[in-house]
């Protein structure tokens, strides 16, 4: 029994890994459990630990049974139930507390590999995109980058990564605080990959600045908020870009022009802080601050200067940034113009149009209307909040057939429908982007229409039920 529940399991896990697009784990997970049930002899004893301490291999698996699906306080279980049914001893059981530090230890891990990665390339970009869980923003960011493939040695074939940063969510919605959230994520992992001892060891050495200017692209939605960050960010690249062309700029002149380039911003800046006598009443902190800002200003005037002699194309190339926005969106705005134009023309051409598709409230008002010529302010209120038209009965239709509250709606009887048609299919889901859909939506509503009456009937009784 207990064989099949580890093998019903490992299936699960494979199937898991396959739907995601996880073809190499799902082919790991396989071979090991061949391994496992065929390969092993019966009766070994194995050791997760090694001097104290659970084994690399240990811990990868408690992460892997994780990305899987299973609960941390039952992976030490599943380890030893696999192992048992194989005819093997599991010496040491891994608790839940172990699981979640092999777990945070993978993220350092990734932490460490991506600073890698970002400091060993050319360039990358980054994405990102937001959503709220009962009224609370979180933001998802991504950097795109290309890596070495890491099989048979080979570090010429690169392959296109894209690699989550992290998720947050920030109580101040700003464009600026954004952008500052984007340069917090990247230097938080680049301050791991630096201090870590495989950078130690590498002799690698990186700042912010040197990888914002690395920065190429940005990928976001098309509101005005991620507009403004991604102008923001592109500014931060430019104004890198010019830093490292002021420190090359001052690394090739000799050490009293560079001295005097800086004593004279120093005397510049004393004397906007209000004098020698306020410069030496200030803390410690504060003249840190000031003098990191002199520093820079300086860089970059230098820099912006070098910048004036170079090429066109070198130009181009230094300050190369590209923004795009989701297509999704732009698909959206799409529909909603092409029905707000076809709005007009019905009105512009006194056609009636559609009928109206009122709710429960505003039903009751209309149902009380005597004349068009004699409205009152309440009836002409609820007329200009009705909706009409392909876009609002796909919005009804997606509130029938797939309702976000699963306690509401039809979205069973719709599947069952249909599987007894010989067709798996699910509603799209209409409060989300799905709405770009419309058009296709409304086509397959109206074949519907043409070919089941079974399926108006139950439109007919899921309306009711719902508005």
């Amino acid at each position: 029994m207990v064989l099949d529940f580890v093998k019903g399991y490992i299936k699960y896990t494979c199937n898991y890994f396959i739907m995601f697009k996880e073809k190499s784990l799902a082919k790991l997970c396989l071979r090991a459990s061949n391994d496992i049930f065929n390969v092993l002899p019966p009766n070994i004893c194995q050791c997760l630990q090694c001097k104290g301490t659970y084994s690399t291999e240990s811990r990868q698996l408690a992460r892997l049974l994780t990305k899987a699906g299973c609960s941390r306080e039952y992976v030490g279980q599943v380890i030893q139930a696999v192992c048992r049914s194989a005819g093997i001893n599991v010496k040491g059981k891994m608790s839940q507390r172990t699981v979640s530090r092999a777990i945070l230890e993978g993220g350092i891990a990734a932490k460490i590999q991506l600073g890698y990665e970002v400091t060993q390339a050319m360039g990358f970009t980054v994405s990102g995109d937001g959503t709220k869980n009962k009224h609370v923003d979180y933001e998802g960011k991504h950097i795109n980058v290309a890596v070495p493939s890491y099989s048979n040695n080979d570090d010429s074939t690169v392959h296109h990564h894209n690699c989550l940063i992290g998720i947050n969510s920030s109580a101040d919605q700003s464009a600026e605080a954004g952008a500052q959230e984007w340069k917090d994520q990247i230097g938080d992992f680049l301050e791991v990959y630096v201090n870590s001892p495989f950078s130690k060891r590498s002799g690698a050495f990186a700042r912010l600045v040197d990888i914002l200017a690395k920065l190429l692209g940005m990928n976001t939605d098309h509101c005005t908020k991620e507009k403004k960050i991604a102008r923001l960010i592109g500014d931060e690249k430019f104004a890198a870009m010019q830093v490292l062309l002021g420190e090359q700029v001052l690394s090739e002149k000799s050490t009293d022009e560079e001295a005097a380039i800086f004593e004279k911003a120093r005397a510049e800046m004393i004397e906007q802080a209000g004098g020698l006598e306020a410069w030496t009443a200030l803390s410690e902190i504060e003249c840190a601050d000031l003098t990191e800002a002199m520093v820079k200003d300086v860089l970059i005037s230098v820099g912006e200067t070098e910048y004036g002699t170079l090429s066109k194309e070198e130009q181009r190339s230094l300050d190369l940034f590209i923004w795009v926005g989701c297509g999704c969106h732009k698909d959206l705005n799409t529909v909603k113009g092409g029905n707000v134009a076809m709005m007009a023309w019905w009105l512009e051409n006194d056609i009636e149009g559609p009928i109206l598709l009122a709710n429960k409230d505003n039903a009751a008002v209309l149902q009380r209307i005597q004349s068009e010529a004699d409205v009152t302010p309440i009836e002409q209120r609820a007329i200009d909040a009705t909706s009409r038209g392909g876009i609002k009965a796909a919005s009804i239709a997606g509130a029938i057939f797939n309702n976000k509250d699963d306690k509401k709606g039809q979205q069973d009887i719709y599947k069952f429908w249909f599987e007894a048609q010989g067709i798996l299919l699910e509603f799209p889901d209409t409060t989300t982007q799905d709405l770009a859909l419309i058009v296709m939506l409304q086509q397959f509503l109206f074949n519907i229409k043409q070919n089941s009456l079974n399926s108006l009937n139950l439109f007919a009784i899921g309306r009711r039920n719902i508005l």
